[in-house]
C-alpha cells in the first residue's frame, strides 16, 4: 500500500511537472510575440527618425509665415537696443522702407540726437537716399528728398517712400553732346567777340532734374580791350520729345537771357 501510495505521489508530481513546462512554454511563446510585436512598433514610431540628429515628421506641415527682422538686426549692429531697434523698423516699415544699408550716423545711436542716413530698399543712388533721425534712441521724423514720411508732431505717418517723386537724373553721351553744341551757339549770341570764343574741353558739366537741363561751362573771349577774358556759363534747356529750348542763359553770375 505504501508503494502503491508513493507511486501515486509520484505520478502526481510528473503530472505537475508536465503541466507547468506547458504552461510555462506557452508563457514564452506569448512573450516572444509580444517582444516581436513590441520590436516592430519600435520600429514603426522610429521610422522617421532618418539618419539625422532631429526627428523629422512623417506628415507635411502647413507653412509658417516668416517674420522679417532685417532692418532691426542692422540696426542693432550699429548700437541701438533692441526695444528701439524693432520700433524704428515698425515705423520704416509703414512708410514703405523694408531693408536699409547705413551710409553715416551723426551721432550715438541712444544717446542724444542722432540723423542716420541711408540707402533703402536695395537702391545705391546717392538720390535714393533717405534719412531718420532718433532721440535717446526713438525714431521722431523720418524724410526723403525734400519730403517728410513721418513725423511724431504732426501725427505719425505723413507719406510712402515710394509716394516722393525721385527726378530723373540720367543723361546720355547722345544728348550731352547735343546740349554742349547748343549751349556754344547760345553763349556766343551774348559775345562782344564770337570768333574769338575758345571753350574749354574740359570745363563742361551738366545736370538734369526730369524735362530740365542745365550745361555749365568756362569760355575765353577777348573783350573791348583787347584782352581775353575767362567767363563761366550756364545754360538752361527745357526738353520737348528730342527738342531742347533755351530757358536762361548766365555770364558770371550775370543772367543775360
Amino acid at each position: 500500500m505504501k508503494k502503491l501510495a508513493v507511486y501515486g505521489v509520484a505520478l502526481a508530481m510528473l503530472l505537475s511537472l508536465c503541466a507547468c513546462d506547458a504552461s510555462d512554454g506557452q508563457k514564452n511563446k506569448d512573450n516572444a510575440g509580444n517582444s516581436a510585436s513590441t520590436s516592430s512598433n519600435d520600429v514603426e514610431t522610429n521610422s522617421n527618425k532618418d539618419n539625422g540628429a532631429f526627428i523629422v515628421p512623417t506628415e507635411p506641415l502647413s507653412d509658417l509665415e516668416q517674420i522679417d527682422s532685417t532692418v532691426t538686426d542692422t540696426l542693432i549692429a550699429t548700437g541701438y537696443s533692441i526695444d528701439h531697434a524693432s520700433a524704428i523698423q515698425e515705423i520704416l516699415n509703414t512708410v514703405g522702407i523694408t531693408e536699409i544699408e547705413i551710409e553715416s550716423m551723426t551721432g550715438e545711436a541712444e544717446s542724444g540726437l542722432n540723423s542716420v542716413v541711408c540707402y533703402p530698399n536695395g537702391y545705391t543712388d546717392k538720390d535714393r537716399r533717405f534719412f531718420f533721425t532718433t532721440e535717446d534712441g526713438v525714431l521722431f521724423y523720418a524724410g526723403f528728398s525734400g519730403e517728410d514720411l513721418y513725423d511724431s508732431e504732426n501725427g505719425g505717418f505723413l507719406k510712402n517712400y515710394s509716394d516722393v517723386h525721385v527726378p530723373e537724373k540720367e543723361v546720355t553721351l547722345e544728348v550731352y553732346g547735343e546740349l554742349q553744341s547748343l549751349a556754344t551757339s547760345a553763349v556766343k549770341q551774348y559775345l562782344n567777340y564770337p570768333d574769338t570764343a575758345d571753350f574749354g574741353a574740359l570745363d563742361w558739366k551738366i545736370g538734369r532734374s526730369d524735362e530740365k537741363y542745365q550745361i555749365l561751362g568756362k569760355v575765353t573771349a577777348k573783350n573791348g580791350f583787347g584782352v581775353k577774358d575767362d567767363i563761366l556759363f550756364s545754360v538752361w534747356f527745357i526738353a520737348n520729345g528730342t527738342e531742347y529750348t533755351v530757358e536762361g542763359i548766365s555770364l558770371n553770375g550775370v543772367r543775360v537771357k
